[in-house]
């Protein structure tokens, strides 16, 4: 059973496109959380249609814009989780929108954290894939 195609609260629907869905998230990580996902249901990105990929880059910028202008946040993160381990708990592809405030404790990648630089043999191994 997925929760988005079976048992999706009608109340949180805040647009529709002919390909994908805008909600509000019902178990926010911050106020305004919104979730983006395409109607037909898939559970990986690289399932997309390139219509449907169209469509859902289109509704994702819309509903950013939208959240920002109405939370007025410092910024959002924009994000998938893909599998368990990622972190998705609906096995249904959908992208997160996340108002962002300086020290609205959310987890950060910290810019200038204790971070291993990227090595030349994972660059190499990464370029190759493309």
């Amino acid at each position: 059973m997925c929760e988005f195609c079976d048992n999706l609260n009608k109340k949180l629907i805040l647009l529709e496109s002919e390909w994908s869905l805008v909600l509000a998230n019902y178990f926010p990580m911050s106020k305004g959380n919104l979730l983006v996902i395409p109607k037909r249901h898939i559970y990986s990105i690289t399932e997309l249609s390139d219509v449907e990929a169209a469509d859902i880059i289109k509704v994702l910028s819309l509903a950013a814009n939208n959240l920002k202008f109405g939370f007025k946040p410092d910024g959002v993160s924009i994000f998938a989780n893909e599998g368990e381990v990622s972190g998705q708990t609906i096995p249904h592809l959908h992208f997160h929108i996340i108002a962002r405030t300086f020290g609205d404790g959310l987890k950060n990648f910290e810019r200038n954290g204790d971070k291993k630089a990227i090595s030349d043999e994972e660059l190499k191994l990464i370029k190759d894939l493309f």
